[in-house]
């Protein structure tokens, strides 16, 4: 059972990260089965006659020890909260050494501090541990004054505020105010961020100043409300994730129909769009070190639009598309230290082309970049598939 979850092969090129990440598997495994104190030794056996290494991943048991407590200094403006749930571990648990070094570099990536020390002392017991985390607080708030000009725009003034650690609670705080000759653009968007979900919400007001643009028929007020979690499906592997989002979008104008001006779309349409997608994705290591990955996502949209004579009334739309994606990374380490990694791909994807019948106001172009380029989805935004 174990076996099934190196992800290397005879013949592929070493890779200690390859390593590391065979013996977290390895030692996830054996918490899921309920074997605690465990720990899985890589041992490293060089053959430079012929250029290659031996690895044996060993089991091995380690001393029982468990969590007494966890006690946490210098965080004087994160919330203890914030810092105890980067651990998995909590008092009374098995002391897993992985898992603590693990939280340590969760609470590093938090950005919230410009150190961090973790470190195990012993506890009142022989069997007990005492965890002991020492921060020190960093800067994570933000204050943005600017100035620009254009020979089109004009000048233009920017003003900004951004708290990544707002009170303290490790949730985001941005609040954004541009202005000039042709637009004013405010917003204000608060999110949370925790190791496997994120929500935010935002409020946009927007207002043109361009003669050539009409202010009461551009969407000025935009809001919406997003979701997102990742998740390990038991029953299948791999990583899934489950995506919600509400959306609306008003104009000032009341006019039904398209007016002269250059867009195609009714003056005064509002939108409010509810969607949902749930996506699965999983990984496989084939012969040579080529990765296979099996991938699919599934979506529902309802819309409700107002004040338009094509568009109005209530949809619903729903789609699904899938892929097999091949990679096969071939990786040199060089005399001087440095790694160079060559990778193709092969990417197969299944998208049926969407409905001509929804409105389509965020997603008029396709974007093409790294970002994108062996995503499922393509679009900048949710109205078209």
């Amino acid at each position: 059972e174990y076996d099934k979850l190196r992800r290397m092969r005879t013949g592929v090129t070493y890779n200690p990260a390859v390593i590391q990440t065979n013996v977290e598997a390895m030692e996830s495994l054996a918490l899921k089965k309920g074997l605690n104190f465990i720990t899985v030794e890589p041992r490293v056996t060089r053959n430079d006659r012929d250029g290659t290494v031996d690895v044996v991943f060993a089991i091995v048991k380690g001393q029982r020890a468990f969590v007494e407590r966890i006690d946490i200094e210098g965080n004087t403006t994160t919330l203890d909260s914030v810092i105890r749930r980067q651990f998995r571990t909590v008092e009374g648990d098995p002391l897993n050494p992985r898992e603590i070094a693990q939280a340590a570099e969760r609470i590093r990536a938090l950005g919230f501090f410009s150190d961090v020390q973790v470190s195990q002392a012993p506890g009142n017991a022989p069997d007990q541990d005492v965890v002991k985390v020492n921060v020190t607080e960093a800067p994570t708030g933000s204050l943005t004054l600017g100035a620009t000009y254009g020979l089109k725009n004009g000048f233009g003034i920017t003003v900004g505020f951004s708290e990544s650690n707002f009170l303290g609670r490790g949730q985001g705080l941005t609040v954004n105010i541009q202005t000039g000759t042709s637009s004013l653009d405010s917003r204000i968007e608060f999110s949370r961020t925790r190791r496997s979900e994120f929500i935010s919400a935002r409020f946009i007001r927007f207002q043109t100043f361009r003669d050539t643009e009409d202010d009461e028929t551009i969407p000025s007020l935009v809001a919406d409300l997003t979701y997102d979690r990742r998740f390990i499906p038991d029953l299948v592997g791999g990583e899934g994730g489950l995506w919600l989002q509400t959306h609306t979008r008003d104009r000032k104008s009341s006019n039904p129909f398209d007016g002269p001006d250059v867009d195609s779309v009714a003056d005064g349409r509002d939108a409010t769009r509810f969607s949902a997608r749930i996506d699965w994705r999983r990984a496989f290591l084939l012969p040579f070190g080529v990765e296979a990955t099996i991938m699919g996502e599934a979506s529902a949209d309802a819309y409700k639009v107002t004040r338009d004579a094509v568009f109005s009334g209530e949809t619903t739309r729903t789609h699904g598309s899938g892929g097999v994606e091949l990679r096969w990374p071939l990786i040199k380490a060089a005399a001087s230290g440095a790694t160079q990694v060559i990778e193709p791909v092969v990417q197969l994807i299944w998208s049926p082309s969407g409905s001509d019948a929804l409105l389509n106001e965020d997603s008029v172009l396709v974007e093409f970049d790294e970002g994108s380029l062996f995503s499922l989805d393509r679009f900048p935004g949710s109205d078209a598939v």
